[in-house]
């Protein structure tokens, strides 16, 4: 079953090419003559002070939400601000924060493809920027969650790849020191958060490597739990490192359990596909209660890869979902490999969702819908933004 999803994620998108004529109708596109960057810097400069402005007032709405309507505060712990984050009922003002907030996964990757194009970013905006950024992670440190961070620091990193593809400077060697800081800085940055979490629940880090859900399939031997209990001021990068490598390894592991162990009824579509029916639920259309609790066979809280979700909602018809997913999801992000770079933010979260795949879906997570959603208007921000980075007969 691991496999058949597997395979169905490339066959989607190589599908998905069978309909580039639909997007080729009134140019043809030569993908061998070499590649020429002629973006319009104003109407660049211009889409990125509308996705900044719309982010702001975004992470603003959040945080307003948070703090003054459901009672949230930075001074109490992660699990007291989840209770009550639970407990509450999502506010219009926090629903219409949460769709614009989303803008602000690209706004530091938008700025840096500006430098990229133009070399010419003022400091406003850089500040303007990071500032943006800034609010976007205090929303998500305030509840401890993880899933932001990575998305706006993969995001970021796909469009500085994209700067040094313009540039025509190497993919891999010109990328690799920041590969490394990034990639060091988010095991130790999200280790911290998971320190502070299992800090809360009166645990050691020890305790949890040995005693949390995703130490039942994979934990560290005696040798390594003795070393790191002798260490002293190391021992949280080393927790940072362990938990890390945990986490990334757990998920395909519990998505066996999974399908061996699954006796409920199937989802359809309410674990992977919750969005659209938490915008029917708010509208007031009633779509039934749902527990992902009293599913048989689920071990909630845990990562399954990206197709775990799918599988309690479709069993073995997963694959077949997996393939038309991917399908639809090929036929946007060409739009970026025919040129026209107004998708470029929707092909960046794509990539991430990717990255993530052998560790858990993030379209199933707030952290990842809602970026692809506002992903999907950018366009309407401006329809100019063309690259011609090729020779159009």
């Amino acid at each position: 079953m691991l496999v058949l999803g597997i395979i169905a994620v490339p066959l989607g998108f190589l599908s998905s090419f069978a309909f580039k004529f639909y997007f080729n109708r009134s140019a043809v596109v030569d993908h061998s003559a070499p590649l020429h960057y002629g973006i319009n810097s104003t109407i660049l400069d211009r889409l990125c002070n509308r996705v900044n402005i719309i982010a702001l007032i975004g992470c603003v709405c959040i945080l307003l939400d948070r703090l003054y309507l459901r009672d949230l505060s930075f001074a109490d712990s992660f699990l007291e601000n989840r209770e009550l984050l639970n407990d509450s009922a999502t506010s219009g003002l926090g629903l219409i924060g949460n769709f614009l907030s989303g803008m602000a996964v690209f706004s530091l990757g938008l700025m840096f493809l500006g430098k990229a194009i133009s070399d010419d970013v003022t400091f406003r905006r850089k500040l303007f920027c990071y500032i943006i950024s800034l609010l976007f992670i205090f929303s998500h440190l305030m509840i401890g969650s993880r899933s932001g961070f990575i998305m706006l620091i993969l995001v970021t990193f796909f469009f500085l790849l994209w700067s040094r593809y313009i540039k025509r400077m190497p993919l891999i060697s010109s990328n690799l020191a920041y590969l490394l800081l990034i990639g060091f800085g988010l095991i130790i940055l999200l280790g911290e958060i998971f320190l502070m979490r299992i800090k809360d629940m009166g645990l050691t880090p020890i305790d949890s490597l040995l005693y949390s859900g995703y130490g039942y399939t994979v934990q560290p031997s005696e040798s390594f739990l003795l070393f790191m209990d002798q260490l002293d001021s190391m021992q949280n990068l080393w927790f940072s490192l362990t938990s890390t490598f945990m986490y990334v390894y757990h998920g395909m592991y519990e998505f066996f359990i999974l399908v061996d162990g699954f006796e409920g009824d199937y989802a359809y579509g309410r674990v992977s596909f919750w969005f659209p029916l938490k915008i029917l639920d708010f509208i007031g259309v009633d779509v039934g209660s749902f527990d992902i609790e009293s599913l048989d066979g689920v071990r909630v809280g845990l990562f399954t890869t990206f197709l775990g979700p799918l599988y309690i909602d479709f069993g073995v018809f997963m694959p077949l979902v997996v393939f038309v997913l991917f399908f639809f999801l090929g036929l946007i992000a060409m739009k970026v490999r025919n040129t026209n770079l107004v998708w470029l933010p929707f092909s960046a979260v794509l990539a991430v969702v990717l990255a993530m795949f052998p560790i858990f879906n993030l379209l199933t997570s707030a952290s990842g819908i809602y970026p692809l959603i506002a992903s999907l208007f950018i366009p309407l921000l401006t329809k100019k933004l063309v690259l011609r980075s090729r020779k159009i007969s």
